[in-house]
């Protein structure tokens, strides 16, 4: 079963973007009209800075042991290599879902173009966003437990505040959150392994960028994607000219970013990033290792949060002593990854997409080719027993309520009209026809009378609507075994309101199927289509 999901709950631009709507077309390149050959022509993967940071690339992946990946790291030496790159921030078990979905989506491209008798080789990189502060958003995961219910685990290390996740590593609180995660996990014959392999990986001591790195290449290895680290000293040093070249062209990076965004608001679209005046889009690791953003004004730089004023010239020599301590912002990432690499196409999410769009100025302003903005796969995994349930109750899921209490109504709604035709909607219409009959008639004999009519009519029609909500709510409590499937259905589609691809983790469905479940999603969902996929596990 593989169908389509056409609820919306992403931003407009996104959709936008997905349809060609030339409304767009002035922010991001179109999806249908990109040259391959001219785009790769563009980026100069012959250039210096990309020969060096391509032989780092090789050493950073020199474990991985399959044959695809070991073809794409020969690919390196060659100078027709070019990058396919996605990433994303480091969370537990490469959660949630659509961390999973970027990465293969770039691989599945990679795949195709390479097919394609074009002059270049694709390589696909997942760039590890080591550089992160925010441990909140990344020391948590979703599951379903052992009822079916969806659970959020905490990671309960201390949370050091600004401090990047490439400085953290794993206390005995991740045995904790193990010992958590096997007791709500079904009881399967891949559990044992699973969390044996978890153990491997996940141990006091480890670091957690590197755990993670290790996890997603148990996953990935057979695939050919490469992982790339920001974080490691020696790119740290080659990106110091960037960041240089950032900072004396600050002011008029941001006065760009700023024109950019206003244009993006004029048309109707909310800008993703805010523009938030004085920002240099860099951040600056203080003695306590906290990353704080880097501002400029009358002529100087400083750190709000520490109340530090630099000059151009102190931070010029943090750069050349410590280029450690300097790492991008949401906004210089996707210039930084330009910069370093040969990059023809970044993978992204919706939210990405839409401050991408907020970035074509800067990249023409710094002189680097603009990479295509590739949607990532979207998808929804259903098990065998939702699949047994959404047949039996409501074959048409393609059109799902985002909130539970408008989907159970929806269904109990729709049913009542299939099976005997809906008492109240009839009852409705009946309503209205004699609604416009009274008020002909009272109009006729006593215009004074048509305001009394009206009112009347509505509040009837008032006191219909409140006996039809409380009659699907008795429907509801009657039908309880129904009432459990529907809710089973709306949980696997949305497990705490929200879409499954951004709360579950990818560690449910290795523990309910096998690691081998990781290589049927692959094979099976679409790589040709950016609409939200519904994928049936078999």
């Amino acid at each position: 079963m593989l169908k389509r999901l056409h609820t919306r709950i992403y931003s407009p631009l996104y959709y936008d973007y997905l349809r060609q709507n030339p409304k767009i077309s002035k922010f991001l390149p179109a999806l249908n009209e990109i040259n391959w050959g001219d785009l790769c022509n563009q980026v100069q993967p012959s250039s210096e800075i990309h020969k060096k940071v391509k032989i780092l690339l090789k050493e950073q992946n020199s474990d991985l042991i399959s044959e695809q990946a070991h073809r794409n790291i020969n690919s390196l030496d060659k100078e027709n290599a070019v990058i396919l790159i996605t990433g994303q921030q480091i969370a537990l078990f490469a959660s949630p879902l659509y961390t999973v979905y970027k990465a293969i989506t770039t691989v599945k491209l990679a795949e195709k173009l390479n097919t394609l008798n074009l002059p270049f080789h694709f390589i696909p990189v997942f760039w590890l966003e080591s550089e992160d502060h925010d441990y909140r958003e990344v020391n948590h995961f979703g599951i379903w437990n052992q009822n079916l219910t969806p659970v959020t685990l905490f990671h309960q290390g201390s949370d050091r505040g600004r401090t990047s996740m490439r400085h953290y590593k794993f206390g005995n609180e991740i045995m904790l959150l193990i010992s958590q995660l096997s007791e709500m996990l079904l009881d399967t014959e891949f559990k044992e392994n699973l969390l044996t392999l978890i153990k491997d990986i996940y141990k006091p001591g480890a670091n957690w960028v590197l755990a993670t790195r290790e996890f997603l290449r148990t996953l990935f290895d057979d695939t050919g994607l490469l992982f790339f680290n920001p974080g490691e000293i020696q790119v740290k040093h080659l990106s110091a000219l960037f960041f240089r070249n950032m900072l004396e062209d600050s002011h008029e990076i941001a006065r760009l970013f700023s024109a950019r965004t206003q244009e993006i608001e004029k048309v109707g679209y909310q800008a993703q990033v805010a523009d938030i005046s004085g920002k240099a889009f860099i951040h600056l690791e203080t003695e306590q290792l906290q990353r704080e953003h880097l501002y400029r004004g009358n002529g100087k730089f400083y750190l709000k949060l520490s109340q530090k004023e630099l000059s151009l010239e102190q931070i010029q020599e943090y750069l050349r002593e410590t280029p450690e301590r300097f790492s991008t912002s949401v906004i210089s990432r996707p210039l930084l990854q330009s910069w370093l690499l040969p990059v023809v196409a970044y993978i992204a999410g919706p939210a990405e997409i839409a401050y991408w769009s907020q970035l074509g100025s800067l990249f023409e302003y710094l002189k680097l080719p603009m990479p295509l903005v590739y949607p990532r796969l979207s998808a929804t995994l259903v098990e065998p027993k939702i699949a047994r349930f959404i047949e039996k109750h409501m074959p048409d899921i393609e059109n799902m309520p985002i909130k539970m209490q408008a989907f159970t109504a929806s269904y109990f709604k729709n049913t009542a009209s299939m099976q005997d035709g809906d008492p109240f909607d009839q009852t409705q219409k009946y309503i209205l026809e004699s609604r416009k009959l009274i008020g002909l008639y009272l109009k006729d004999i006593d215009p004074t009378l048509v305001q009394l009519g009206e009112k009347t009519f509505a509040r009837i029609q008032n006191q219909l609507e409140n006996l039809e909500n409380r009659s699907l709510k008795a429907r509801e409590q009657k039908e309880q075994a129904l009432s459990s499937h529907l809710e089973q259905i709306y949980q696997a589609f949305f497990p705490e309101g929200q879409p499954q691809e951004r709360y579950i983790s990818i560690i449910y469905f290795l523990n309910k199927f096998g690691l081998e479940i990781f290589q049927k999603i692959n094979n099976t969902l679409y790589g040709d289509t950016f609409e939200h996929q519904i994928l049936r596990i078999k």
